[in-house]
């Protein structure tokens, strides 16, 4: 059988006949890609902060108030202090052993992916348009 050509043509199938995936975004991108997207959507945009005060129709000129550039910066954090990172986070003691693992795997390339001769599936969702819709939350 052929992969599928996008996540959400994944079948959804029933926990007793779980098959492992191995889905990526549409391109690679680094911890400081991210700083770069979060810093752009966050700090850099123009802000209209005064729309309920001009919605009303006496024509008078919407004021745009700019916001003060700032970069976000990675701040690596080392080995030894991930779990008490995630603990600080709010994880609990199970849930940041257990992703300092995963990200152990992950650092040191010992994640096993699934059916290794055949492509990641790609999907179309870049890291920007994920940070913009996760910030609207």
């Amino acid at each position: 059988s052929s992969s599928p050509s996008s996540p959400s043509s994944l079948p959804l199938s029933s926990s007793s006949s779980l098959e492992i995936q191995h889905i990526e975004g549409p391109s690679y991108y680094s911890p400081r890609d991210v700083a770069i997207a979060l810093s752009h959507l966050c700090c850099n945009s123009d802000k209209d902060d005064n729309d309920d005060n001009n919605n009303n129709n006496n024509n008078k000129k919407k004021k745009k108030k700019k916001k003060k550039k700032k970069t976000i910066t990675v701040d690596a954090v080392p080995r030894e202090k991930w779990r008490d990172t995630f603990l600080l986070y709010g994880m609990s003691p199970g849930a940041a052993q257990s992703y300092t693992n995963m990200t152990e795997a992950t650092v040191d390339g010992n994640v096993e992916l699934p059916n290794k001769d055949a492509p990641p599936v790609k999907g179309n969702t870049t890291i920007e348009l994920y940070l913009s819709n996760a910030m609207k939350e």
